[in-house]
């Protein structure tokens, strides 16, 4: 079973993913702060991490650039695809829709 970490300040839209995934056969895993991420990636070791682009107020390049050199697969879910055309991984709008996230999810893992 893959592990997904999914990372959104958003606590209803984070619930929705979280419980959608599941039903998808992800083992999920969930945190809502910038400062959680690494200690959740060491503790849970997704196989790939959904990430929100802007969290607590901030861009989280940072925090991508972090998952990157940790060979951690990333797809960026975003409110506003313009602001994360730097991110060089996928990123899915807000709306999103769940298939395109799972193809996407599977296709981050098979790069592994």
């Amino acid at each position: 079973m893959r592990r997904v970490l999914v990372v959104d300040d958003t606590e209803t839209f984070r619930r929705f993913l979280e419980r959608a995934l599941e039903m998808l056969g992800y083992e999920v895993s969930g945190v809502d702060s910038r400062l959680e991420v690494v200690a959740a990636v060491e503790r849970f070791e997704p196989d790939v991490v959904v990430l929100d682009w802007h969290l607590d107020g901030q861009s989280s390049k940072d925090l991508l650039e972090d998952l990157q050199a940790r060979n951690t697969p990333v797809v960026v879910i975003t409110g506003d695809p313009d602001a994360a055309q730097s991110a060089r991984v996928p990123v899915l709008g807000k709306p999103l829709r769940i298939e395109t996230l799972r193809a996407q999810l599977e296709e981050a893992c098979d790069r592994l």
